[in-house]
């Protein structure tokens, strides 16, 4: 399952349009996405779902990924909006492994994993180095306590969902650490990231558009 937005200029990817222009983060949102759709082919879930906003890019997720199931995000805060796309990948399998789109690199063989650490826990969680997650994996719903009051976009919120799960007697596995490309830092690391970029065309593409080693 993605989570994602139809990458426009200065519609998501702040962060990364105010150090490098909004064109050209919409344009390496566009190739990200690209990317990450290959990716989960490559993993070959049962189904693909993709949790799409804003509604009116139904056509183009359509166009994008023929075959996928389209699931609109509801509108608030983007914890409920992750809790209700869990629920609804939840609602068409036994379990259900969600990505963004902002880390192309990971490998399908991350993916696999995630699906596979399910057999023995409750939730899968592939932890960022900014402190988040960029995976997040169920074989049953999770606590609201997991998605409410998180302090997104900060490095607390891995700690803080872990500590959440802990209370909440779920038992967590935990992928290898990534990375996300929300910032500067991020796309600097992924400049350096030769083994992940090798399997990432659309984004390895894109840098090189703008002049930028890849």
């Amino acid at each position: 399952m993605i989570l994602t937005k139809w990458p426009r200029p200065g519609q998501g990817k702040r962060r990364l349009g105010r150090d490098i222009g909004f064109a050209r983060a919409a344009l390496l949102a566009r190739a990200f996405l690209a990317d990450t759709l290959t990716l989960v082919a490559r993993s070959t879930p049962d189904q693909l779902v993709i949790a799409y906003a804003p509604r009116r890019s139904q056509g183009r997720f359509a166009d994008a990924a023929p075959g996928a199931v389209l699931v609109p995000q509801p509108r608030g805060a983007f914890g409920a909006r992750l809790e209700q796309a869990l629920a609804a990948g939840l609602a068409l399998g036994d379990r259900v492994v969600l990505i963004g789109s902002d880390s192309p690199t990971i490998s399908p063989l991350t993916v696999r994993a995630a699906f596979a650490r399910l057999d023995q826990a409750d939730c899968v969680i592939g932890p960022s180095e900014d402190g988040g997650y960029y995976l997040i994996g169920c074989r049953r719903p999770l606590p609201e306590t997991l998605f409410g009051a998180i302090p997104w976009s900060t490095p607390a919120v891995l700690a803080t969902t872990l500590a959440r799960a802990r209370d909440a007697r779920l038992r967590v596995a935990r992928l290898r650490r990534s990375y996300d490309v929300d910032d500067a830092t991020g796309l600097q690391r992924l400049l350096g990231d030769r083994t992940g970029l090798s399997r990432s065309a659309a984004t390895r593409s894109a840098l090189q558009s703008f002049g930028w080693t890849a």
